[in-house]
């Protein structure tokens, strides 16, 4: 459910703790990304002009802040969920011809496709269909991986038949501008492929051009076509802050090539089970604490937020928070870190990563521990916890 308030889109994302037991069924990890698609279509309105430049959704949101507390200085210290956003900012186009319900950021698609729970969707065949709207040259050359070619509908017939089955549809090519033909094909593609289909059909923004320069690691000249093909796939952590801050699982932070691509300077590790594998190139800050209710995260908040601040002050400074599974433990490091230094509540806090990273559940006992935290950073409890799943 949306709500317009202050000229600023609310999106209600996922309002229950996930059955972690139901994650590995199909039917279920298909009803989740339903879900998903239809919380990443819905995006903020309109702000300044589009740059080539990736946006910084998170300082848009701190000036807005700023603004709502020099009009109410009774607003200062925090910001009212109710009046923002979990999802990267569309890059705004003056009269942007598709309806912004109906469009994706480049920052959310790389989200998407490394999201999924126990399993990621750009592992998953049966739920998330990209289709490359360019001409087949271009599509040869480069292209998103797992993506179609539009061309299949008029060759495969049976693929026309299958498009049912898929939770969600995003299709790209160019960026999309008014009056351009490229648009004009895209969206007379996407009118097409709706006829097949019930669930979302969005379109990446951007376009291929941007989503290429920003992620090239996301983008192949080869067929993906069987599901051993997908597995090959390296799955990346989700990124919580424009190219900043990223959360994710143990192996990933231990896979060298991740850290590489991702540039990662920092590591927040709050495991038992990695050690800090990659000392002379990463500085790390490492809490050797299990995921129970018991185990005190509340008392390395402020060493681990200002680790994190300290990281992403500088221009190259980038950091991965990590646990095993990054679900629960690094999921409450990242939510204290948004705490202090955004000044957020912990129900904006949470709902931002929620829309980000769809797995991410603090435990019982570290949920309690972060309502504590609130009232020390904001000077009173904002936000029920019964009511974050």
């Amino acid at each position: 459910m949306i709500d317009k308030l202050g000229g600023v889109i609310k999106t209600n994302l996922l309002s229950k703790r996930f059955n972690k037991e139901s994650l590995h069924n199909h039917h279920d990890n298909h009803h989740i990304m339903k879900k998903m698609g239809c919380g990443y279509s819905k995006l903020l309105s309109k702000q300044h002009k589009s740059s080539t430049k990736p946006f910084d959704e998170d300082a848009m949101r701190d000036r807005h802040v700023s603004t709502e507390s020099k009009e109410n200085p009774s607003s200062q210290g925090h910001q009212d969920v109710s009046k923002t956003s979990n999802h990267f900012t569309i890059p705004s186009i003056d009269d942007l011809p598709l309806n912004k319900d109906s469009c994706i950021t480049m920052h959310d698609l790389y989200n998407l496709l490394n999201d999924g729970a126990m399993k990621m969707y750009i592992h998953d065949p049966f739920n998330l269909l990209l289709i490359d709207g360019r001409e087949l040259d271009l599509y040869s050359t480069q292209h998103v991986i797992t993506a179609k070619h539009h061309s299949i509908f008029g060759s495969d017939s049976n693929f026309v038949l299958r498009l049912s089955n898929y939770g969600m549809v995003i299709i790209y090519g160019s960026e999309l501008q008014v009056n351009k033909s490229s648009t004009d094909s895209l969206l007379k593609l996407r009118a097409e492929v709706q006829e097949y289909v019930a669930s979302d059909v969005l379109v990446l923004v951007e376009g291929f051009d941007q989503f290429h320069l920003n992620y090239p690691f996301l983008c192949t000249d080869k067929l993906i076509e069987t599901v051993a093909d997908r597995k090959e796939l390296l799955c990346y952590p989700s990124m919580v802050l424009d190219s900043k801050l990223f959360q994710g699982r143990g192996d990933q932070a231990t896979n060298e090539n991740i850290i590489d691509v991702l540039k990662i300077t920092h590591i927040v590790n709050i495991t038992l089970e990695h050690q800090n594998a990659f000392p002379k190139k990463v500085k790390y800050f490492r809490l050797e604490l299990d995921d129970v209710g018991e185990s005190n995260l509340f008392e390395h908040f402020h060493k681990t937020s200002d680790f994190i601040n300290e990281a992403l002050s500088t221009k190259i400074g980038r950091v991965l928070v990590h646990c095993n599974m990054g679900v629960s433990r690094s999921s409450t490091i990242t939510l204290a870190y948004l705490m202090k230094y955004k000044q957020w509540s912990l129900d904006l806090a949470f709902k931002t990563l929620k829309s980000r990273r769809s797995c991410a559940a603090p435990n019982d006992g570290f949920l309690q521990q972060l309502s504590k935290w609130e009232i020390e950073m904001l000077g009173q409890k904002l936000t029920d916890i019964d009511s974050l799943f």
